[in-house]
């Protein structure tokens, strides 16, 4: 444990996350494109996670509940509010608002690797970086037509 930080990492969900999924510190830094000291700056609670990296977190993990944790506990929006059965329309708006500011950085990236009509080695990381986004983005449609469905639409 680094010098000054209190050890409160048994019950951070950032931390438990990690240790499910058996990764170890440095590794999982590394995958989340973060530094060893950030990430236990995250997992002791004495820095809040990013929005992207939580993303990262959830997919490298392989733990998509960080999300709904992040929405219910740390996301200034929704904080204390999210219902995971159903999200009502305003939620939904806000869900597609923060996908949308993704959108440009997902289109520049297909367009990079469609260059050459195929994805190369060298592209899958840039792919892989994305992949969050593109997740999140899946479930605000999946969202969006359950609820047109839900009323007729």
């Amino acid at each position: 444990m680094a010098k000054g930080y209190k050890d409160t990492t048994k019950a951070n969900k950032y931390f438990q996350a990690r240790e499910d999924a058996g990764l170890s510190r440095y590794g999982a830094a590394e995958s989340i494109c973060v530094s060893p000291d950030t990430l236990i700056k995250y997992e002791t609670s004495a820095l809040e996670v990013p929005r992207e990296t939580m993303l990262l977190m959830a997919d490298v993990y392989r733990a998509p509940w960080l999300q709904d944790y992040y929405c219910a506990h740390v996301c200034p929006v929704h904080r204390g509010e999210f219902n995971n059965e159903q999200h009502g329309i305003t939620d939904l708006a806000v869900l597609w608002y923060n996908c949308s500011s993704d959108a440009p950085e997902i289109a520049d990236t297909l367009l990079k690797v469609a260059g050459d009509k195929r994805i190369t080695d060298n592209e899958k990381p840039l792919m892989q970086k994305r992949r969050p986004a593109v997740e999140a983005l899946q479930r605000a449609c999946e969202e969006y037509l359950r609820m047109c469905e839900d009323n007729g639409i």
